[in-house]
């Protein structure tokens, strides 16, 4: 086989008492195209009862045919399982398993015990939930698995062949309005099964186990008996109804038997020799018609039975913790997301930090260098800032002699000495450079008595604009008046010319260079 194809390559088998029905087919969506199909008679000395047996026989009818696919299909026949239409009061889907379960157990009764139920929602009607229910007896599935072990076949699936039949029906392209009752009847050499769909649902069916047989008259002999008693059966409970059309399919000598015996009961019946949706080797399927349906319901790509893994109830226990693993699934991706973008940008803004700490560092000498060239500049411009006003200083000291044939000043001598500089720093404003420079003044003159000049610098001393830093210097013999003084004054307080005096020489922002003076 083509390794291409094996994906999309299914197979569906059904075995029965005598007789192993296989198909494989490649799915497609919407329709088969059917590669083998097998009907095989098995030998008398098979025990058909035995599992491994009966799996060992089909592994080697499976090869012999070609057939390479070793997943499934499994069909189960209509009269071992139970198949119900049942409305639930309820929409709510985590209801449907329980419900339906409680349901078919009521339906079964004592039959309920050891079975597998599984089923599918087919629609709302008067405000329930329309559920098709099916019931497997356990050891039917048990059965299966064992003898698909020893085939070294996987089961994929295990539904009923009645389901089959009804996809046939349901995209059986006939003119029929869809909503119309159909009928098919399935001959299978060892069953009969009748089964009616509308709407896409299948409304009832009925199986029955026949006798094997190898002369097609007796089998159909015997086919057509059970076709009129489940006929008359259907009948009796719906007398009203109408079969638009009426199918039967199987081996084909069998099934024209079979139509032309149950015509006046049943209406005109026609044999499936193809349908517009199964493609291939169609001529050689006969009585697997219902196998091809059932790989024909899986490209339809909706809900289908499977007893193999039934629909169970929603375990909400697990739901809330599996909520909770999603809330700390959730947190830990937000955690681990937000420490990835974290370190990222920390690796980003460590880079752009090495990055600003070179460029600082590069800067740091030309920003030192401007500090100095700044600070340079500000004490320069503080030191020619520190002048005093000398003419105001030489009025104020004059002011302290009295008529001058008692005092005569000889010589006025201001002296600015160097100082000190400090930088002030002040909030929200920018640092300065302060000067001070403490200025001198010298007094030199001449007294007609002594008296004038313990008078004079009484004055001094008194006065809050001038400390008198020397007390002067007693002589005798000046070049005018007889008794010399000289006196050395440092202004402080107001500034000079003011009404309180002259004012220390402090500056602020720019200084002088040292040394300057005025004498009068």
């Amino acid at each position: 086989m083509n390794p291409l194809h094996r994906s999309d390559t299914r197979l569906a088998i059904d075995m029965g008492q005598r007789l192993l029905r296989a198909v494989e087919a490649r799915v497609r969506r919407g329709s088969i195209d059917v590669l083998r199909a097998i009907s095989v008679e098995a030998p008398d000395t098979l025990d058909t009862s035995d599992p491994v047996a009966v799996g060992a026989w089909m592994r080697d009818a499976l090869a012999a045919a070609g057939i390479e696919t070793n997943r499934a299909t499994f069909a189960v026949n209509r009269e071992a399982a139970s198949h119900k239409r049942l409305v639930l009061a309820t929409t709510h889907a985590e209801d449907f398993a329980d419900m339906t379960r409680l349901a078919m157990l009521r339906e079964l009764g004592a039959a309920a015990e050891g079975v597998e139920i599984d089923f599918v929602p087919a629609g709302i009607e008067d405000g329930g939930t329309v559920v098709h229910a099916l019931a497997v007896p356990r050891r039917e599935i048990d059965f299966i698995r064992r003898m698909a072990e020893q085939a070294r076949v996987r089961v994929a699936r295990i539904s009923l062949r009645t389901f089959g039949t009804a996809a046939l029906l349901e995209t059986l392209d006939d003119g029929a309005p869809d909503d119309s009752l159909r009928l098919a009847i399935d001959w299978t050499g060892e069953g009969l099964e009748l089964c009616f769909v509308s709407g896409g649902q299948v409304r009832h069916s009925r199986g029955a186990e026949l006798k094997y047989q190898r002369d097609a008259g007796a089998a159909a002999e015997s086919a057509v008996t059970e076709v009129r008693r489940s006929w008359a059966a259907w009948r009796l409970s719906q007398p009203e109804v109408t079969v638009a059309k009426s199918i039967v399919f199987g081996e084909r000598e069998v099934v024209r038997r079979i139509a032309g015996g149950v015509e006046d009961a049943v209406g005109p019946i026609v044999e499936l020799a193809s349908h517009p949706r199964v493609h291939g080797r169609t001529e050689a399927i006969d009585s697997c018609w219902p196998l091809a349906g059932m790989l024909l319901e899986q490209s339809l790509r909706r809900p289908r039975f499977d007893v193999a893994a039934p629909r169970r109830a929603p375990d909400l226990a697990a739901r809330r913790r599996m909520r909770a693993y999603a809330a700390v699934g959730a947190i830990g991706i937000s955690l681990l997301a937000g420490w990835t973008i974290g370190a990222k940008d920390l690796g980003a803004l460590k880079a752009r930090a090495v990055d600003l700490g070179e460029k600082a560092e590069g800067a740091k000498a030309e920003s030192q260098r401007f500090k100095r060239e700044y600070f340079r500049a500000a004490h320069l411009a503080a030191w020619e800032e520190a002048a005093p006003h000398w003419l105001d200083l030489l009025v104020d000291v004059g002011a302290f002699a009295p008529d001058q044939t008692r005092v005569v000043f000889d010589l006025f001598n201001g002296t600015l000495d160097a100082g000190t500089v400090r930088l002030v720093k002040e909030q929200d404003k920018a640092t300065r450079i302060a000067v001070r420079r403490p200025t001198r003044v010298t007094v030199e003159g001449e007294a007609r008595e002594r008296t004038a000049v313990d008078g004079l610098r009484e004055a001094f001393l008194k006065d809050q604009r001038f400390s008198l830093e020397s007390p002067g210097t007693d002589r005798v013999g000046g070049r005018r008046l007889p008794m010399p003084f000289t006196f050395i004054l440092r202004p402080g307080g107001a500034a000079p010319g003011a009404a309180t005096g002259s004012g220390a020489g402090t500056s602020s922002g720019t200084a002088a260079p040292a040394g300057a003076g005025a004498g009068a």
